[in-house]
């Protein structure tokens, strides 16, 4: 019984431990200024759970600001292009546009040479 014990404890130990330098390393490893980070999620045709999609990238990067959703549309339906429309006037930081006013967007900010 106390071989099972013992090794239980140990088992948390290591745990806790792997844990506290994942921790440290993330402190090190952490940048002063945050870069700003876009996702770009392209779209086309019907997508079944587009509020569900949405709403899985907000929750996962809901802990940095820097972050902003991109929903580009690649020929998406009306129906889920008006989810999208509705999705992105709720919040600021999602973005809808069609294929055109990306590669407009894209030519204005990076240099391509």
């Amino acid at each position: 019984m106390d071989f099972i014990f013992c090794g239980f404890f140990m088992f948390v130990l290591i745990i806790g431990f792997i844990h506290i330098v994942s921790i440290f390393e993330k402190w090190v490893l952490k940048s002063k200024t945050p870069a700003n980070i876009i996702i770009i999620i392209p779209i086309s045709g019907h997508v079944e759970e587009m509020e569900m999609l949405a709403r899985e990238y907000k929750a996962k990067y809901k802990h940095n600001e820097k972050v902003s959703l991109l929903f580009l549309d690649m020929g998406m339906d009306k129906e889920t292009r008006n989810i999208c429309e509705l999705f992105c006037s709720d919040h600021t930081d999602i973005m809808l546009c069609d294929y055109c006013q990306f590669q407009n967007l894209f030519k204005k900010n990076i240099i391509v040479e």
